[in-house]
């Protein structure tokens, strides 16, 4: 029997997510462990300067100097 309701069209399409994303979520984290560490770098390092983060749109920049800013 087949269940057409909104609720299983969702669970069948996130669990369709879940596969398609699954890896590239690891890839996610490990990009943003590599960022925080090189703030963390950045801000034990005697000799440093001020920092300018650049980059494209809405890829991530202001999360995370805000996370930056809550971790330390």
């Amino acid at each position: 029997m087949l269940n057409n309701t909104p609720e299983s069209d969702n669970a069948e399409m996130l669990a369709d997510y879940a596969l398609m994303f699954g890896g590239l979520c690891s890839e996610i984290c490990k990009m943003k462990r590599y960022a925080m560490d090189r703030l963390m770098q950045w801000k034990n390092s005697k000799d440093r300067r001020p920092l300018l983060i650049m980059g494209a749109r809405q890829v991530g920049k202001t999360w995370l100097m805000r996370e930056f800013g809550h971790l330390q």
